[in-house]
């Protein structure tokens, strides 16, 4: 089964037999992994009724979803925020005497006149 990243999930083992696996898409952190009490009726999960439930500390200590929500710990899903439009850099006018007339520029300068030595 595949779930996509930030999406909760919970499993319970039907069998003495069953093994779970995670893969993930970057290194694990635990910090940024958070819980929510799978027993919390918020969640509307029907568990299948066993003569012992074993849960890990991490999952005994879980805040309940209303918890969870107002301390900031679930993800915030939605439409991603529309492109703002570049902004255009404020347009200076060139000086007037910015360039040369371009008869100016191509033109040499006049020759020194040479004397004669004759």
């Amino acid at each position: 089964m595949f779930l996509t990243e930030g999406l909760g999930h919970g499993f319970a083992a039907l069998s003495e037999e069953a093994t779970v696996v995670y893969l993930c898409s970057t290194r694990y952190d635990p910090e940024r992994e958070h819980g929510i009490d799978p027993f919390d009726t918020e969640l509307g999960i029907e568990w299948p009724a066993f003569a012992e439930t074993v849960l890990s500390n991490r999952d005994r200590q879980a805040p309940s979803l209303a918890e969870a929500r107002s301390r900031g710990l679930l993800p915030r899903y939605g439409p991603p925020p529309a492109p703002q439009p570049p902004s255009a850099p404020p347009r200076t006018p060139a000086p007037a005497t910015f360039l040369a007339p371009v008869s100016q520029s191509l033109s040499r300068p006049p020759s020194p006149a040479r004397e004669s030595t004759s």
